[in-house]
């Protein structure tokens, strides 16, 4: 059975490298969200609480 130890959010509005961090945190058994955009990162966390965000900080808006 495999287990999530960790939730990480990642917000970042390039897909391509959105879905490369995903992918290399989920080889270690992370539970991964994607948002692509501020707006839906703020949407996610009024409802789930993420151990660690990775943030783009230069994403648009």
């Amino acid at each position: 059975m495999l287990l999530f130890y960790e939730k990480i959010l990642i917000v970042e509005d390039e897909k391509g490298l959105a879905e490369r961090c995903k992918a290399k945190f989920q080889n270690n058994q992370f539970r991964i969200v994607l948002n692509y955009s501020a707006e839906a990162a703020l949407g996610f966390l009024k409802k789930d609480k993420p151990d660690l965000i990775l943030l783009d900080i230069l994403s648009p808006r």
